[in-house]
């Protein structure tokens, strides 16, 4: 397993090709939701992966991050085992990961591990877009105490 460098986590969203966002997309106050609200502010290209949903902030729903022509990453924000699942896919299709802050686990890390993958472990990926608010304070933070 490699951690994503500070720098690799910047450069993360400037990837080529479109990102799947593994979440529930419970509602607008969810993460998954804000995140890929944001993503569609941003203008980067993100896909939510949900099998029990159809449909996201008009955006038509996979059940399997493999389903996304030209995948440039996965970011997950939901707990184990979707978590694992996430970081097992993220080796099988040579693409990074990203598990957010409630997303990583002790068993999401021994699978990163495991399968080498490349992983953002834990940090919150709506710092490294371009959000307001209670974000850019915990990005300001961040770069302060050198974890950004």
């Amino acid at each position: 397993m490699a951690k994503l460098s500070a720098a690799a986590r910047q450069a993360f969203w400037q990837r080529p090709g479109t990102f799947g966002i593994v979440g529930n997309f419970e509602g607008p106050s969810k993460l998954s939701w804000k995140l890929l609200e944001q993503c569609q502010k941003d203008g980067i290209s993100a896909v939510p992966v949900n099998p029990e949903l159809t449909e996201v902030l008009g955006v038509a729903v996979v059940s399997d991050p493999a389903q996304i022509p030209s995948l440039a990453g996965i970011v997950c924000v939901r707990l184990d085992p979707y978590a694992t699942e996430a970081v097992e896919k993220a080796a099988e299709l040579g693409v990074p990961v990203w598990l957010s802050i409630n997303a990583a686990s002790s068993v999401s890390r021994a699978a990163a591990e495991r399968t080498d993958v490349d992983i953002v472990d834990g940090a919150c990926p709506l710092m490294y877009l371009n959000v307001g608010s209670y974000h850019a304070f915990h990005r300001t933070v961040a770069k302060v105490f050198g974890q950004y």
